[in-house]
């Protein structure tokens, strides 16, 4: 019995063997991350906010300078070790003295990598707006008891507004009649609402003056 053999007869060019492994490669990287998804739109969304909300000498609190071109006033980078030197007691978690000391409006996003006690700070003293957060919060009365009164405390000293989740702001701020955008120092306040139900929030005044809002269907950013 005759059998042919089928393998050829001539070897194989040598580059052959690299170039099926380079068309592997980039068959896999392209299927792992295709060139037609963009992964720079949240960081560019993100810049956009910042450029529309602050000017360039803004102080605003993120994680490690992805905020570009705005001073920190913290000076250590948020990232594992530093939160493990934090934790350890190596680096003082300074925070919140840091943003009532540089006067911080404005904070990214709420993440898990804010050391505990800045988290917190941060959590109860600054409010989203778009892809960013700013002094400010949302005001709740302590009881339904018809007198629509909110108290509520500030720790940054900043101009301050009051807006309505829907229709206008009709009250007293701190018993006198409230007309608009005014500093408050840090200090329990009271504001007293004269158009009955609603949502309101205590939001940084040039937040509210740039399109910015913490209620989604007025929010700033699309």
């Amino acid at each position: 019995m005759r059998v042919t053999n089928i393998l050829p007869t001539h070897p194989l060019p040598e580059a052959l063997g690299p170039m099926l492994v380079a068309v592997l490669e980039i068959t896999w990287l392209l299927a792992a991350w295709p060139l037609w998804r963009d992964g720079t739109r949240d960081a560019a969304d993100l810049l956009v906010d910042v450029l529309r909300l602050t000017q360039p000498s803004d102080p605003i609190m993120d994680l490690k300078g992805e905020t570009v071109f705005r001073p920190r006033p913290f000076y250590y980078v948020l990232e594992g070790i530093t939160n493990e030197r934090i934790r350890r007691g190596l680096i003082a978690d300074s925070i919140p003295e840091r943003l009532i000391a540089t006067r911080t409006y404005v904070a990214v996003a709420d993440n898990d990598r804010f050391p505990p006690r800045a988290r917190t700070f941060l959590q109860e003293n600054y409010l989203p707006v778009g892809r960013l957060r700013v002094v400010g919060r949302l005001l709740t009365a302590p009881a339904q008891d018809g007198t629509h009164s909110f108290p509520f405390e500030v720790q940054i000293p900043a101009r301050y507004a009051i807006v309505a989740e829907s229709g206008s702001v009709v009250g007293w701020l701190d018993g006198t009649p409230y007309e608009g955008a005014r500093f408050l120092a840090p200090a329990p306040h009271e504001f007293r609402s004269a158009s009955g139900q609603g949502r309101f929030a205590l939001v940084w005044a040039q937040a509210v003056e740039r399109g910015f809002s913490p209620f989604p269907l007025r929010s700033g950013s699309p």
